[in-house]
C-alpha cells in the first residue's frame, strides 16, 4: 500500500540520572528514561504513538508504580508551566516488572494525545518519591487514499458475524496482561528475512478507503506495511509465546505474539504460518511468510506493535543492530 511520506525515525538515547537514596550509606540509586529528559528544558520529549521506558536498577528501593498526572497547558510554553499538585489531574497508573534484576515500566501515549504535558510520580516501596516532567507532542503524521476493488471492497465491508466474532477475539486478546509472561520488552530484530524492502504504508497514517461503489471511509493505520518481492521469511521480531496462528478475514493469516505482560507483535496478511497456538518462540525465527492474504493490494507485511491495546510505533522498539542494518527503513 503505497504512502505519500515514508516515517521518520529519530533514534533517541537513554540517559541516566540520579535518584536521591535515603539509606544511611547514601547508597545512589539510577533510573533510566527512553526517551531520554531534555536538559535544555528538565523534560522528557515523546511523540504522540510512542512509548516511554523507564528502568530502575537496585534493589534498596524498589520501585512499585507510576502515576500520571496532566497539566493544563494551554497557550502556556514549557519554560513558564507551573507545577502545582492542586491542578493536576491524575489519569493513570503503571507498574514495574522486574526483568533481569532490572525493574521495567512501559507507559504507552495513544494516538490521540497531541500537544499535552504530563508529570510522572514514581513510587517506592519505601513510600518515597520522584517527579519526572513530560512533554507529548503531535508527531504529525501523514495521510493515503487507498482505492479498493469489488473484491477489496468486498473485504473491508464484511458485516458478518464471523468478521465479528475474529474482531472480539482479537481486541480481547490485546487487552490481555499476564504477569508471567515476562520475555522480552526491546532490542528487538527486524521481522522480515529481506533486504529488498521498501516501506508501503507508515505507522499513523489517516487512510482514506474508496470502494468500488464509490462510497468512502477513514481509519487509522496502526502498523507499519514492509513491502518485498518473492515471499521472504518472516521472523518472531523477539522472544515470547505464539497466542494467535490463523486465517482472518481482513488480517488474512495472522500471527499473535506475547512478549511481556501485555506487549504484543503482531503479523498480518502471510501467505502461510510456521508456528502454532501456544508455541514459545525465540528472536529470529521463522514464523511464516510475507504474503497478500485478507485485505491486501499486495504482498507486504503488516507489522504492529499493541501494549495493553495501544497502538505504538514498532520502529521505536528496534534493536541497534536493527537500526544499523535497515537504515534506510527505520531513519
Amino acid at each position: 500500500m503505497k504512502s505519500k511520506k515514508v516515517f521518520s525515525l529519530v533514534v533517541a538515547c537513554v540517559l541516566l540520572i540520579s535518584c536521591k537514596s535515603y539509606s544511611s550509606e547514601d547508597t545512589v540509586e539510577k533510573l533510566s528514561f527512553s526517551p531520554a529528559i531534555n536538559p535544555s528544558s528538565s523534560f522528557i520529549e515523546l511523540e504522540n504513538g510512542n512509548p516511554l521506558f523507564v528502568e530502575y536498577s537496585g534493589d534498596d528501593f524498589i520501585p512499585t508504580s507510576i502515576f500520571v498526572y496532566s497539566i493544563d497547558n494551554l497557550g502556556v510554553s514549557l519554560d513558564d508551566i507551573v507545577f502545582d499538585i492542586s491542578t493536576m489531574k491524575k489519569i493513570s497508573e503503571y507498574s514495574f516488572m522486574k526483568k533481569d534484576s532490572i525493574y521495567v515500566s512501559i507507559i504507552p501515549f495513544s494516538l490521540d494525545v497531541k500537544d499535552k504535558v504530563y508529570r510522572l510520580e514514581v513510587i517506592f516501596q519505601n513510600s518515597q518519591s520522584q517527579w519526572i516532567n513530560l512533554s507529548v507532542r503531535d508527531a504529525g503524521y501523514e495521510s493515503e487514499i487507498i482505492e479498493l476493488d469489488e473484491k477489496l471492497t468486498g473485504v473491508r465491508t464484511n458485516s458478518s458475524s464471523l468478521r465479528w466474532e475474529q474482531s472480539k477475539k482479537l481486541s480481547d486478546l490485546l487487552y490481555r496482561y499476564n504477569p508471567l509472561q515476562m520475555f522480552s520488552y526491546k532490542n528487538f530484530t527486524f521481522p522480515i528475512n529481506s533486504d529488498d524492502l521498501r516501506i508501503s504504508s507508515s505507522f499513523a497514517l489517516s487512510r482514506k478507503f474508496v470502494y468500488n461503489t464509490g462510497k468512502t471511509a477513514e481509519s487509522t493505520h496502526f502498523g507499519i506495511d514492509y513491502a518485498g518481492s518473492g515471499q521472504p521469511e518472516i521472523l518472531a521480531t523477539s522472544t515470547g509465546q505464539c497466542v494467535m496462528a490463523e486465517d482472518r478475514i481482513v488480517t488474512g493469516k495472522t500471527i499473535v505474539i506475547e512478549h511481556f505482560p501485555g506487549l504484543y507483535s503482531l503479523y498480518y496478511h502471510l501467505s502461510e504460518l510456521f508456528v502454532s497456538e501456544g508455541e514459545l518462540v525465540k528472536a529470529g525465527d521463522i514464523i511464516g511468510k510475507m504474503g497478500s492474504t485478507g485485505l491486501s493490494t499486495g504482498d507486504h507485511l503488516h507489522f504492529e506493535i499493541r501494549y495493553k491495546g495501544f497502538s505504538l510505533n514498532p520502529a521505536r522498539f528496534y534493536s541497534k543492530e536493527a537500526l544499523l542494518r535497515h537504515n534506510n527503513l527505520l531513519n
